[in-house]
């Protein structure tokens, strides 16, 4: 590995190219979709994301690229805890997501029919857009991943979406 003029190792500068890549495939895909814009989109740092999509006022939602694990690797997913696995690819793992504002009735209770089923057709169009922008654009050119399994979310707290696990290679 070489070090880079910011103290970054060449490594750690390709990840972060990587993820802000896929954040911008991800947040040019919703607009291309036609899809509500977030009010945040974006590479988030950190453990987990912060469901607080309710203190938007202009715009609904958010839409990111988490990394949640990164591990020396020879292959899409498995980590090489062999001794001296310094000289290894870089396998990591991300979330990539949406969440949108869930309209709750102002007693706590579901709204009406209409309101959840429109809900859930932008939920599912959410989905095929995050689908389409890891499937459609160069944020990994070698193509070393591996789309995991949809996990929806809510409604909890007024908010509804969900994430797709994603394993990656660098070599």
């Amino acid at each position: 590995m070489t070090v880079t003029p910011t103290g970054t190792t060449s490594t750690e500068t390709t990840l972060s190219v990587i993820l802000e890549q896929m954040a911008s495939c991800l947040c040019g895909q919703i607009i291309e979709d036609g899809s509500p814009e977030p009010c945040m989109c974006g590479v988030f740092a950190g453990a987990g994301v912060p469901l607080d999509v309710g203190t938007c006022h202009k715009k609904d939602g958010l839409a990111y690229v988490l990394l949640t694990t990164s591990y020396p690797s020879v292959e899409v997913g498995v980590a090489d805890l062999t001794p001296g696995n310094c000289d290894k690819g870089l396998g990591f793992d991300l979330q990539v997501g949406i969440y949108r504002c869930f309209p709750l009735e102002r007693d706590g209770s579901s709204p009406p029919p209409d309101v959840m089923l429109a809900a859930s057709r932008q939920q599912l169009k959410d989905e095929q857009t995050i689908r389409r922008a890891l499937n459609c654009c160069d944020w990994l050119p070698s193509r070393d991943f591996v789309i995991g399994q949809y996990a929806p979310y809510g409604p909890s707290g007024g908010v509804v979406g969900g994430a797709y696990p994603i394993s990656a290679l660098v070599v």
